[in-house]
């Protein structure tokens, strides 16, 4: 694997002269930098001064990056493409590391640049960040710091929930109930949300509380309540008003979500108490199993969620299992957005929808039957 090393810059410079080639209309394409755009030019500061449904990184980040820009659209799409794939190429770096621990051949990772680096995705959207906070986390906790990795999921959690999935990974070793990485986390959330909670509860809490009204979008949980848009909020003008965080998008769930947590939570507990999560391959493949049962409990769903899926396939499934379901979760999402939902065919997302829902089952279902089972008779967990 010698000339791995070089294969993110390559990675860059691909995405570099894709940027100079593409048009600004292009480079925004179907994703949401202008919606960035509009957020950022609302007065003030985020969490201060208005509400925002997204963890605090980002928000501040893109503040910061608007007024580096001077306000200027341009400038402003551009720095934040190169961050998004500055990410990504750190991500690809991550999946070089892992692969390579998990025993895996070079041509993998030339199967994950491919599939990045004309993914619109990656440099439309911030989830990039999570991600390699996501792959981050996993990789020190390959190499056995699992403070560390809990350091990293807790970042990840402050641009994206999802990444605190992995500490399933890292609350058991061997016998022993793993604390101090769940504390590391659980730190860097609280120093990060509690300064905000006392400058300006009100904002802070409505941000907090935000996703409770969001209701279900591009889900079989959407198409049950009859809910068929998208998961995007209204006008920006109204995060000025804190209750707006609150009041009901869509149509209410039929089924509560804490409800249909509860088999789901159930699945993933019984599965971690009966994984052996020792061997490199299969504190990857659990990861992909936690994020699976998530995605098939969440109410959501977005497109761009892909990319967080999208590594562990590769890294965790064997041979042409991993490439052929990660080819499949491009296609259905790109199939639903942009070509189906940009042209206003709402009628098809039930398609997709389901499509999706059926590779997350067999995504979970593939992901289980290669992780070792633990001998849970004679397993007394200790805490450590």
């Amino acid at each position: 694997m010698n000339k791995t090393p070089s294969l993110p810059l390559l990675f860059l410079a691909v995405r570099l002269a894709l940027f100079l080639s593409l048009p600004l209309e292009g480079l925004a394409g179907y994703g949401d930098l202008g919606h960035f755009y509009g957020w950022a030019q609302l007065a003030g500061w985020p969490f201060l001064d208005y509400w925002m449904e997204f963890p605090p990184l980002f928000p501040f980040l893109g503040e910061l990056l608007y007024r580096l820009a001077g306000g200027r659209e341009q400038a402003f799409f551009y720095l934040l493409a190169f961050l998004f794939s500055a990410a990504q190429a750190g991500s690809l770096a991550l999946f070089l590391r892992i692969a390579k621990k998990v025993g895996l051949a070079e041509s993998r990772a030339w199967v994950y640049f491919g599939l990045l680096a004309g993914l619109f995705y990656g440099w439309t959207y911030f989830d990039p960040l999570a991600v390699f906070a996501l792959l981050l986390g996993l990789w020190w906790a390959l190499d056995g710091r699992e403070r560390r990795a809990g350091l990293a999921f807790g970042l990840g959690a402050l641009v994206k929930w999802f990444p605190l999935l992995g500490l399933a990974v890292l609350a058991r070793k061997g016998n022993r109930l793993q604390v101090r990485p769940l504390l590391a986390a659980l730190g860097v959330v609280v120093l990060a949300w509690l300064p905000l909670l006392a400058a300006s509860p009100d904002y802070t809490m409505a941000s907090l509380r935000s996703q409770e009204a969001k209701g279900s979008w591009e889900t079989v949980w959407a198409l049950l309540d009859g809910n068929p848009g998208t998961g995007n909020f209204g006008a920006k003008e109204a995060r000025y008003d804190p209750a707006s965080a609150l009041e009901p998008q869509g149509n209410p769930a039929r089924i509560p979500p804490w409800l249909a947590l509860l088999p789901f939570a159930g699945i993933g507990l019984w599965a971690w108490l009966r994984s052996d999560l020792e061997r490199p391959r299969s504190l990857v493949a659990f990861s992909g199993l936690a994020l699976a049962l998530f995605f098939l409990w969440s109410p959501g769903w977005s497109p761009q969620w892909v990319l967080y899926l999208l590594p562990i396939v590769l890294l965790a499934l064997p041979g042409r299992t991993g490439v052929l379901f990660a080819g499949l979760l491009v296609l259905v999402n790109l199939l639903e957005w942009p070509l189906l939902l940009s042209r206003g065919l709402f009628e098809l997302l039930p398609m997709t929808v389901l499509l999706r829902t059926l590779l997350l089952v067999l995504l979970a279902w593939e992901f289980w039957r290669i992780i070792p089972r633990a001998n849970t008779a004679s397993q007394t967990v200790e805490i450590s």
